[in-house]
């Protein structure tokens, strides 16, 4: 299967995809079930491999506020893998 997207849909599937996983580790964090925490495990490998995928084959934009949200989820997960989640949140405390 193929699928074209522009620069900016590409960018708004990055960023719905970087907010499910930011809710599976959420999850994964919040549950004791060992079946559960290796299906969320499994599922969460799947998503991110899926957005780097879509990542490495977009075209960078060039402006917008779309890019700031898409740019800053690379720039702190290619500098601090996970850290997308603390910084996530402290965006959302002010």
């Amino acid at each position: 299967m193929q699928l074209t997207l522009t620069p900016e849909e590409s960018s708004l599937l990055i960023r719905h995809l970087t907010q499910q996983i930011e809710h599976l580790d959420s999850e994964l964090v919040h549950t004791d079930k060992r079946d559960l925490q290796r299906d969320l495990a499994r599922e969460l490998q799947a998503l991110r491999t899926l957005t780097d995928r879509i990542r490495s084959s977009v075209p960078p934009l060039r402006e917008g506020p779309l890019l700031d949200v898409v740019d800053a989820a690379t720039d702190v997960e290619d500098r601090m893998p996970g850290a997308w989640q603390e910084r996530q949140t402290s965006w959302r405390d002010r």
